[in-house]
């Protein structure tokens, strides 16, 4: 076979790199920790007759959610997971999520893991992941006394290849339960009426202890709270993100509280939140014959737009669209069979700040 020439290197593309490069199976590995997944080192730098690049299939990807992941195929499998402190009787749990980006199945035939304290829990081989799919399941760590343990978990596959991720954990006594949220308040400042405003914090364990959040809630009228599924463990110096949202149907200053529920020191911890809304409420005396009445609003040039209509004999209209300390200008038309009539006099209105 003739070589390839990288850089003035020669390099020549064997046969199992060829089959390599028609037919392996692309997968990503993915889970809620520290993850090294690093390139193997035997990787050929160039295909042959190409311009010196990596091999498509092996490049990185990003994926939002998760802490790292890379696109790899079974051959160049790695990792490692820490576990960090976990205190003595407790479990500490990560999930690992496979998902195939290839174009082939990838079927796990058996997982073996080593090391007393560490366990695989939500696989049961074998099982095939199919092109585009995914496959989570756990490890845990559950130390039965001090010390630094390790492990490792380990993915036989269809093919008899073997590939090994090492696990590593620290039993502790004493340990400490703390779940510790930032920022601690939410201000979401003017929102328009019927308009979503989002915020987001951290959960972050700053304990030395697992901490398991088994339920959240929100209280005060136009919040709501998104997140992860729960329950959730989080290992010492773990953090997931949780989502609070104002949609509010009315005007005014609005207060409310999210707080997740855990088996933390001074469970619940809670996050402070607030908002504003505000309305414009315009009225005016009825016309003779009037039908209807058009309300205009100055817009940015100078120029007034209609923003809405109320039907005589309704005399009133209300403004949900303002911004607080901002200053708006309003007049009124009267509709008839006869037409539009001339402006009313115009109203000028400053919004109150928050």
């Amino acid at each position: 076979m003739t070589p390839a020439n990288c850089n003035g290197q020669s390099l020549s593309l064997s046969q199992n790199w060829k089959s390599l490069l028609k037919s392996s199976p692309r997968v990503a590995l993915t889970f809620l920790g520290t993850l090294i997944l690093p390139w193997g080192a035997d990787m050929p730098k160039c295909i042959l007759g190409a311009a010196p690049q990596r091999p498509h299939y092996l490049s990185p990807i990003a994926k939002a959610g998760t802490s790292k992941i890379a696109e790899l195929t079974p051959e160049n499998l790695q990792g490692s997971i820490n576990f960090g402190n976990v205190a003595v009787g407790g479990v500490g749990t990560q999930t690992v999520t496979l998902t195939n980006y290839g174009k082939h199945n990838w079927t796990i035939t058996q997982v073996s893991v080593t090391g007393a304290p560490f366990s695989v829990a939500g696989i049961s081989p074998p099982v095939t992941i199919q092109p585009g799919q995914s496959l989570s399941f756990t490890v845990d760590f559950s130390p039965t006394s001090t010390g630094i343990f390790t492990g490792s978990m380990t993915l036989t596959m269809s093919s008899s290849s073997q590939h090994t991720i090492s696990l590593t954990g620290t039993g502790v006594t004493g340990a400490s339960f703390y779940l510790t949220l930032t920022p601690t308040s939410l201000s979401f400042g003017p929102t328009a009426i019927g308009a979503t405003a989002s915020l987001s914090f951290l959960a972050t364990n700053t304990g030395t202890g697992s901490v398991t959040i088994s339920s959240d809630r929100v209280a005060g009228a136009g919040f709501t709270l998104s997140g992860p599924s729960l329950p959730l463990t989080l290992n010492p110096n773990q953090s997931r993100s949780f989502a609070a949202d104002f949609s509010p149907s009315t005007y005014g200053t609005f207060t409310g509280t999210a707080s997740l529920s855990s088996n933390a020191t001074g469970s619940p911890s809670s996050e402070s939140l607030s908002g504003t809304a505000h309305v414009v409420s315009l009225s005016w005396d009825g016309s003779t014959g009037a039908t209807s009445y058009n309300v205009y609003r100055e817009q940015s040039g100078g120029l007034y737009a209609i923003i809405g209509s109320s039907v005589a004999p309704t005399t009133t209209y209300q403004d949900w669209t303002v911004t607080p300390a901002q200053t708006y200008s309003y007049y009124v038309t009267a509709v008839s069979s006869s037409g539009e009539s001339g402006p009313s006099n115009y109203q000028t209105v400053q919004v109150p700040s928050p």
